[in-house]
């Protein structure tokens, strides 16, 4: 029987807090600077736009400040040894690649195996939950037992509905490794 792990990756692999924490201080500012009054649309349209773009959370600099979660390296040398595929998937956009792999490669020696799936800008419209139901629906083509591992309920909830539709197909949905 065929079967694949599909791990998240921010929440699961990676403790972004100090990143998330630093890039919304960053937007903060920002958002202060545009426009005063905190309580304003233009305040809050302000500080989403810098945290999600590559001067707040997708800033390049801050993923130093990314830890591994604990027994990370326990748990994926598990899920190597007992599925025949693991693959990581992340909303972060492309252009975050070399410097995500960078840090996994780093802080998780002998997991070059691990491919990873980065939400490109063709996808970005798309809501993260029914992105990464349709990665779980192409692997579904060809493994018949599926582990899915994220952090996030709406994305766990999106794959437990589609479960329910995919006949023949196990799959195992999980929040923490």
């Amino acid at each position: 029987m065929s079967s694949i792990a599909i791990v998240d990756f921010d929440g699961v692999i990676v403790d972004m807090t100090l990143h998330a924490q630093r890039a919304k201080e960053l937007a903060q500012a920002f958002a202060l600077a545009q426009d005063a009054d905190v309580a304003s649309e233009q305040h809050r349209k302000a500080m989403r736009d810098f945290f999600y773009s590559e001067r707040g959370f997708f800033n390049a600099g801050l993923f130093a400040l990314d830890r591994l979660m604990d027994g990370c390296i326990v748990e994926l040398t598990r899920l190597v040894q007992e599925y025949a595929k693991v693959v990581v998937v992340t909303s972060r956009p492309t252009f975050t690649r070399d410097v995500t792999l960078a840090w996994f490669y780093h802080h998780c020696p002998g997991f070059e195996t691990i491919e990873f799936f980065f939400k490109d800008s063709s996808e970005s419209e798309l809501k993260t939950a029914r992105w990464k139901a349709q990665i779980v629906t192409g692997f579904a083509r060809n493994y018949e037992t599926i582990l899915f591992i994220d952090d996030d309920e709406r994305n766990r909830q999106a794959i437990a509905a589609l479960a329910s539709s995919l006949h023949d197909i196990h799959i195992t949905i999980k929040a923490c490794l």
